[in-house]
């Protein structure tokens, strides 16, 4: 496959997918702009790791992958930079917002350390 056919073809992998990526960015990005620069991220990783992909799997669980080791990776990098306060002021902030019972359960999320978030994500999107 020509490199123009591998661009286009994971552009429609991706558009198929925008889903799971915007589901991994509400969960691990406070913000719209946050969200907004996290799927920037994931898209980009996976299109440098694109060539990668073996096929021996799904494209979804693949693009998962990537996509929650991506914000794990940059979650790390953003606490080093700041504080815990900084973190339990914008969750309570979010909760306070929140009235519907969607919103109330991705806040309930946010809470969790990052492997429960990311089990809790998996039994959501029904992966084993």
């Amino acid at each position: 496959m020509k490199s123009e056919e591998k661009n286009i073809r994971f552009a429609e992998l991706v558009e198929e997918n925008k889903g799971l990526i915007l589901k991994i960015c509400l969960f691990y990005a406070k913000t719209d702009a946050d969200r907004e620069d996290l799927f920037q991220d994931i898209v980009l990783q996976a299109w440098k790791n694109f060539p990668a992909f073996r096929q021996e799997s799904k494209f979804s669980t693949w693009l998962y992958t990537v996509a929650l080791n991506t914000a794990l990776t940059l979650r790390r990098k953003q606490k080093r930079q700041f504080t815990g306060t900084y973190l339990e002021t914008s969750l309570s902030d979010s909760v306070e917002k929140e009235n519907e019972p969607t919103e109330k359960m991705y806040a309930a999320i946010q809470e969790l350390n990052e492997i429960e978030k990311s089990i809790v994500l998996l039994y959501l999107d029904a992966y084993s």
